[in-house]
């Protein structure tokens, strides 16, 4: 728990933030595996009391880290990321009913994009496709597969139509040629686990 000016806030595991600490617990405050993810909801009532801080080389441990490793894609998925390209995440529409809690919707910067994207390989619109930003990727696919690319237009695939790669194909994307973000579906989705109800990838707090 920190101070930072008039604001008072949780900080769900240690990092840094420059506000003032004035409370520690070895409680989870925040595990997205959990149902409801935050232990403390808006209109609670927290009281402090002393508790004897466990103690590792002189410093308090904070046992509230909960951001979660990622886990690699089944062979079956289909596709092997050879280079991420600049920043290429996997976003679906996002974690919708989550805010209570502080987390984010997330999910992909232009929703009708990557919607379209899944519609043209035959995926539910609302399925993970890979967000592409400026800088494309490079995929090697392990079988036959129908892939469509949304939104901007890069080098290296035409935007717009499904396109079928076959087994051990490696599409290259290069730079955006016009825009900022594209999307790759694939069809059948991307298989990452789900968080929170969502396959969204929110860099800041380790989800997805």
């Amino acid at each position: 728990m920190g101070i930072g000016g008039a604001q008072t806030g949780v900080y769900p595991w240690e990092s840094p933030g420059g506000w003032q600490i004035i409370g520690r617990t070895a409680l989870r405050l925040f595990d997205a595996a959990r149902a409801e993810p935050a232990l403390l909801r808006v209109g609670d009532r927290v009281k402090f009391r002393a508790v004897e801080a466990e103690r590792d080389g002189g410093k308090c441990r904070i046992l509230c880290d909960t951001r979660l490793e990622a886990e690699p894609l089944a062979t079956a998925a289909g596709l092997r990321v050879v280079n991420a390209g600049m920043h290429t995440t996997v976003q679906d529409l996002g974690r919708v009913g989550q805010r209570a809690a502080g987390v984010p919707l997330s999910g992909a910067m232009d929703p009708l994009a990557a919607r379209l994207a899944n519609l043209l390989v035959g995926n539910d619109e609302g399925a993970a496709v890979l967000e592409i930003t400026l800088l494309g990727p490079e995929i090697e696919f392990a079988g036959d597969t129908l892939v469509a690319l949304g939104g901007a237009d890069f080098a290296g695939l035409a935007a717009w139509r499904p396109v079928h790669v076959t087994a051990g194909q490696r599409l290259r994307l290069g730079a955006a040629v016009n825009g900022c973000r594209g999307y790759l579906a694939v069809a059948g989705g991307i298989a990452v686990k789900e968080v929170l109800g969502s396959r969204s990838t929110y860099a800041r707090a380790g989800l997805g």
